[in-house]
């Protein structure tokens, strides 16, 4: 189980998702649909702190690059975490249930008062 944070372009704003993975090097994560035990307390948590807005997400990794290509990779589009010796997943994720315009319009509201 892990926090997937989702930020709002123009607010900048986090949106926090709990996720449960599975695999390791290339990964999967999919909402948590059913929590148990401490799971659900980590849930509760999370819910609390960014409220209960229901946002599925989803992902699969379909292309998984490691050594030299994960390293090359990292230093064209995230040079910043270059030299972590991370892998790369790179696949299709799906988010739904989260609304940009709604967050952004709030911000404006709170900006114009």
């Amino acid at each position: 189980m892990a926090c997937l944070f989702l930020r709002f372009p123009s607010s900048g704003k986090e949106q926090a998702v709990v996720v449960e993975c599975k695999g390791h090097d290339a990964a999967r994560f999919h909402n948590v649909d059913q929590a148990h035990g401490w799971e659900k307390d980590i849930v509760g948590m999370v819910e609390e702190k960014h409220g209960k807005k229901k946002i599925h997400v989803s992902f699969e990794c379909e292309t998984l690059k490691a050594d030299k290509a994960a390293e090359d990779h990292i230093k064209q589009f995230m040079p910043k975490l270059a030299g972590l010796d991370a892998v790369v997943n790179i696949g299709r994720m799906s988010i739904s249930g989260l609304d940009f315009e709604e967050e952004d319009a709030g911000v404006k509201q709170t900006m114009i008062q």
